[in-house]
């Protein structure tokens, strides 16, 4: 049984390209995409938001060709904010084969409903950091030290706009 054939969905805003890319992206999209990508850089776009969302799985051909559009538009120095292809809400496995490629560093990944890159930051000091209210941080406490009610009453001390977990 064949899969449904996968869409590509592109819109360009300014300098930004966003492309939807629904169902398995294969040898066959992956020949659009990346004519997709080579027009739009030469009439000037800039950065590239694939969504990923609706995608479950690449083939090996697609994942070259993303990964070589990846090197070709980007240096390794620059930081996750300004690297030109940003991949939205990859699901696991197809953000598994990009790693395991090797070239997950090459592209600003976000997960989530609100397109927010977080870092999530563990912690095992007896007091939180100065800045927990502006950063996410895992406080990991040890429970043979600190009483089970202590930590119950300080975590729900904190407002619900604190990210601290």
């Amino acid at each position: 049984m064949s899969s449904p054939s996968p869409t590509l969905l592109a819109a360009r805003v300014g300098d930004t390209v966003c492309v939807k890319i629904s169902g398995r992206a294969n040898f066959a999209s992956s020949v659009d995409f990346k004519r997709l990508v080579h027009e739009s850089r030469a009439r000037g776009a800039q950065r590239f938001l694939v969504d990923l969302a609706a995608c479950p799985i690449m083939d090996s051909t697609f994942l070259g060709v993303l990964a070589s559009l990846g090197t070709q538009l980007s240096a390794d120095n620059l930081p996750p904010e300004q690297r030109p292809i940003e991949l939205l809400n990859p699901t696991p496995k197809v953000a598994d084969l990009i790693d395991n490629l090797g070239v997950l560093h090459l592209f600003r990944v976000v997960q989530g409903k609100d397109n927010v890159e977080r870092r999530l930051t563990p912690t095992y000091d007896e007091v939180l950091p100065k800045d927990h209210d502006k950063s996410l941080y895992l406080w990991i406490q040890d429970g043979w030290q600190t009483e089970e009610k202590s930590v119950i009453a300080e975590s729900r001390a904190k407002s619900a706009d604190n990210p601290t977990l």
